[in-house]
């Protein structure tokens, strides 16, 4: 029941958190609990490695002291500063995801930190409730060419930040995946992994999907190929829209058991699984079209941004 949203820009104009957040807007009734986005595409938004890690235990500002310490021995960080329950991190250089991953997840801050965002040039917000909770990132990111975006409805897992999405990968940069629908053989899937050490800090199905897309990616996939492994290897009833810093895309589950809707022009690919969500940004020259079972797209920034 959640809704989903994709855009990307051809054309430089900018204003790509803005559309997102109106798409996000008319499907709100699908999903009150949570929203969230990700944007990606301003290269000159952080000249570093940028990291945005979620709290969530009982004592934040506890757990923020906690989190520079065990994060400052890993990794060189160049600035540190709390936005709300967030903690956002510069770094200096490219870190040992690995080794930032368990400083952030792992040990005292186990259960109680959550990676949000990795990368160079995007970002990920997401707000408990009413996609309202999101203007406040209206101004951010002007020049990002291209994101996601979900609204929530809690179903199978805690109505809280940790579960909503998107959710991103923690083992490479700058990806991330939002979801409507069911993976029904996701804790096989989830078991898997652990035993390859990947970490899981959410009780939510879709908290696989990154993870599934790195492993393959990792083996040398591109997004496109990784989608149409994500296609084949989940049995349930699902959409997927993934971005990373360069592409959007889009996997449908075999029987096309969930709704989605893309409207292309020359200037934009907009994304959502309600036409209510794209049809206010339509012109006459818009191909509007639904994908076929199993279906696979991605596409790709064609401007420097």
């Amino acid at each position: 029941m959640c809704g989903i949203v994709g855009y990307l820009d051809r054309t430089g104009a900018g204003g790509v958190v803005e559309v997102l957040f109106r798409m996000l807007q008319s499907l709100e009734r699908r999903g009150p609990d949570a929203a969230g986005l990700a944007v990606f595409g301003d290269t000159s938004a952080h000249s570093g490695w940028k990291v945005r890690v979620l709290l969530s235990g009982p004592d934040l500002d506890r757990d923020e002291k906690t989190l520079r310490e065990v994060v400052e021995a890993a990794v060189t960080v160049t600035s540190f500063r709390r936005e709300g329950p967030y903690v956002v991190m510069d770094l200096a250089e490219l870190p040992d995801l690995d080794a930032l991953g368990a400083a952030v997840e792992d040990g005292f801050l186990r259960g109680r930190a959550s990676l949000v965002y990795v990368g160079t040039e995007g970002d990920v917000w997401k707000v408990a409730g009413s996609v309202e909770g999101l203007r406040k990132f209206l101004t951010a990111k002007a020049s990002s060419s291209h994101g996601i975006g979900h609204t929530r409805m809690a179903t199978e897992s805690r109505e809280d930040l940790l579960n909503a999405q998107p959710f991103v990968a923690k083992k490479v940069p700058d990806l991330a995946v939002v979801h409507n629908g069911h993976i029904t053989n996701h804790v096989e899937w989830k078991c898997r992994l652990e035993r390859r050490g990947y970490r899981f800090t959410a009780d939510s199905d879709s908290e696989i999907i990154p993870a599934c897309l790195t492993e393959w990616i990792q083996q040398g996939a591109t997004l496109e190929e990784a989608l149409r492994e994500a296609g084949r290897a989940f049995d349930g009833s699902f959409t997927i829209l993934a971005a990373d810093g360069r592409s959007v895309g889009f996997v449908r589950d075999r029987f096309a058991t969930k709704p989605l809707v893309i409207a292309e022009t020359e200037d934009f690919i907009a994304v959502a699984n309600e036409t209510v969500a794209v049809a206010p940004l339509l012109g006459r020259d818009a191909h509007v079209y639904e994908p076929s079972a199993g279906e696979v797209r991605v596409w790709f920034r064609s401007i420097a941004v």
